[in-house]
């Protein structure tokens, strides 16, 4: 296969993956929706002072806690 087919060969597979994305975004179907999230009502901001990561979290949803 020499250079001059290669790009032959490229050129095609970019038209036709780019007619298929094309093809696929315009589809009528369904869109899935977004989830229903509850309101939090009392929204406290968390600020870490040290970079790192979170790696476990010992409190369970909706338990309170103290400062």
């Amino acid at each position: 296969m020499s250079l001059s087919d290669s790009r032959i060969f490229c050129v095609i597979a970019l038209v036709l993956g780019s007619s298929v994305s094309v093809y696929i975004t315009t589809l009528d179907g369904p869109m899935p929706r977004p989830p229903d999230l509850p309101l939090v009502e009392a929204f406290v901001p968390v600020l870490i002072d040290a970079p790192g990561r979170v790696q476990n979290v010992y409190i369970k949803e909706t338990q309170q806690v103290r400062r």
